[in-house]
């Protein structure tokens, strides 16, 4: 037995152990739940740098215009 069927050996293994587990519920949705905040705070900082990025373009016409 060489080292690749080895490590491939272990690397089922490891997946088997994995597969036989399960979280709770309430893991689960705590996990979902920091997901999808860390995803709207996301949205969130790019939006605000948009709208600060559009006011300072349209500060910038406002003088040239005027």
């Amino acid at each position: 037995m060489n080292c690749s069927d080895n490590m491939i050996s272990n690397a089922k293994k490891f997946i088997k152990l994995l597969k036989n587990r399960s979280g709770s519920p309430l893991v689960e949705e705590t996990v979902l739940l920091g997901i999808a905040l860390f995803a709207f705070v996301t949205v969130l900082m790019i939006v605000l740098q948009l709208i600060g990025y559009a006011k300072g373009k349209f500060q910038g016409l406002e003088d040239w215009l005027w």
